[in-house]
């Protein structure tokens, strides 16, 4: 890994919080924010498992929940803007691991 990867990896924050711009409501929970961090080794190996069952956008939505612990359901009722929000943030830790998958399955 380079020194420009392991600066790039330190800028990352170790968490995000994302206040949601809707709330959302799915039987009876509700949820106003969700919180991600850095994904473990388990975790990115769960999305690279999913994107081949399910495909990219139902594996950025297990990826999603299996971070923040918020069920799989509420995640696919987010808004576009705070879906965006947290790919990008969880994307991040994969490109500069070189974990993410390419050829048209990122």
């Amino acid at each position: 890994m380079s020194n420009e990867t392991e600066q790039n990896f330190d800028e990352l924050e170790d968490e995000l919080i994302i206040d949601l711009r809707k709330s959302i409501t799915v039987g009876s929970e509700t949820v106003h924010q969700i919180t991600l961090r850095e994904p473990e080794g388990h975790e990115i190996e769960l999305f690279h498992k999913a994107v081949d069952k399910i495909g990219p956008m139902g594996a950025v939505f297990v990826f999603i929940a299996a971070i923040s612990g918020v069920s799989k359901q509420v995640i696919s009722k987010m808004g576009a803007r705070d879906l965006d929000k947290a790919q990008r943030y969880l994307m991040a830790f994969l490109d500069l691991s070189g974990s993410r998958q390419t050829g048209g399955k990122s």
